[in-house]
């Protein structure tokens, strides 16, 4: 059975070449950006989950409206830090990262 269907299909194929290679194209483009769309939002989903406390981290953006164009950055002048865990007691401890181009740290 199974094959007398495979031998079908594969005649079907041979007979409708120009629609065969669209529906497999289409069907291979429509998987491949199902995959990256998965692993993209598995990714946001899972990030800083390694960390035993992640629902405590938080991010500090900022808000520029510049010439009638809303951005949000994930720069913020350096004191904020500091100034944030004086004067929140919700604050247990900040970082400030700064990028150093290629340079490995541990």
């Amino acid at each position: 059975m199974f094959k007398n269907f495979l031998i079908s299909a594969f005649r079907n194929l041979l007979r409708n070449k120009f629609y065969a290679i669209l529906n497999i194209l289409g069907l291979s483009i429509g998987l491949a950006a199902f995959i990256f769309i998965l692993l993209y939002v598995r990714d946001e989903i899972t990030y800083d989950k390694h960390n035993a406390k992640h629902e405590r981290i938080y991010r500090i953006e900022s808000d520029f409206n510049i010439s009638n164009r809303h951005d949000l950055f994930a720069i913020v002048p350096v004191p904020m830090g500091p100034a944030m865990k004086l004067e929140f007691s919700e604050v247990e401890a900040f970082v400030r990262l700064n990028d150093l181009g290629n340079a490995l740290f541990r």
